[in-house]
């Protein structure tokens, strides 16, 4: 019987958690969208107005930014912003985050790696640049150093490590499926996403 409940709780609580997350972000912007509106002393006309008021306010964005003038100017406020030593970590910290995330283009040109450690073992990493760091060169190291990700088990975060280029084995493995490899520690490497 209780094998039963655990196989039901493993299969159904992807799915759950998932829901979970999408209806969060529908009620915040549903939250967000109806807190606009009573600022403006308009009443609530229909459920998840809050939300397709916040969706369309998103679109108008992304329509703006799509015009050289308006980025320009946006860059000029930002430089202003980031003037701030504080601010400028956070602030780019979130930006690059956010780029990492976005640009699906340089996902597919980040190569996966192995990185072969001195014990025998091996990390699978993403190589982040192929060139070394100018402040790196500046100190004449006989090694090529090059920045390689590794991406924590089931965290958001991960770890930067400058690595021999001659310590690297380039992988045929695609930036998504490795990620997804690292995040969940290796269970089910070879699981086809189209499987049941």
């Amino acid at each position: 019987m209780i094998k039963k409940i655990w196989s039901g709780l493993i299969n159904l609580l992807p799915m759950v958690i998932l829901i979970w997350i999408l209806y969060s972000i529908f009620v915040a912007f549903n939250n967000v969208g109806l807190m606009l509106l009573k600022t403006i002393h308009i009443h609530s006309l229909f459920p998840g107005e809050g939300f397709v008021i916040t969706s369309f306010i998103l679109i108008i964005f992304g329509l703006i930014f799509s015009f050289s003038p308006i980025l320009w100017c946006y860059s000029k406020v930002e430089h202003l912003i980031i003037k701030f030593p504080i601010i400028k970590i956070v602030y780019n910290s979130i930006k690059d985050f956010t780029s990492l995330i976005n640009n699906k283009d340089e996902h597919n040109q980040r190569q996966t790696v192995l990185v072969r450690q001195s014990n025998g073992t091996y990390m699978v990493g993403f190589l982040m640049s192929d060139e070394t760091p100018k402040q790196i060169n500046a100190l004449n190291m006989e090694k090529e150093l090059v920045p390689v990700l590794y991406q924590l088990s089931y965290q958001i975060a991960g770890i930067t490590v400058l690595v021999d280029k001659k310590d690297l084995i380039p992988l045929e493995w695609s930036f998504e499926e490795a990620m997804k490899f690292n995040l969940t520690a290796g269970i089910n490497p070879n699981k086809d996403d189209n499987s049941h």
